[in-house]
């Protein structure tokens, strides 16, 4: 599978993540239940790419393991 394909797949995810999110956002009246979970489809994006590129180093796990942090601790702060 090409970068391009693995790239599109991710995009798709988040998109339909945050479409999600800002239907929810428009029956609930509430803007503001989109903000937290923004942080987190970087989260999805970063696990997704590892998963589908196939390569699992220490390199990759380390790079993960920063989104998560950094993704986590924006979204709880939001």
């Amino acid at each position: 599978m090409s970068f391009l394909e693995i790239y599109l797949q991710g995009l798709l995810l988040v998109l339909a993540l945050m479409t999600t999110l800002w239907i929810a956002s428009l029956f609930t009246r509430n803007a503001g239940i989109v903000d937290p979970f923004w942080s987190l489809g970087f989260i999805m994006s970063a696990a997704f790419y590892l998963l589908r590129s196939g390569d699992a180093g220490t390199r990759q796990l380390i790079v993960l393991a920063l989104v998560v942090t950094w993704g986590a601790r924006l979204s709880f702060h939001l």
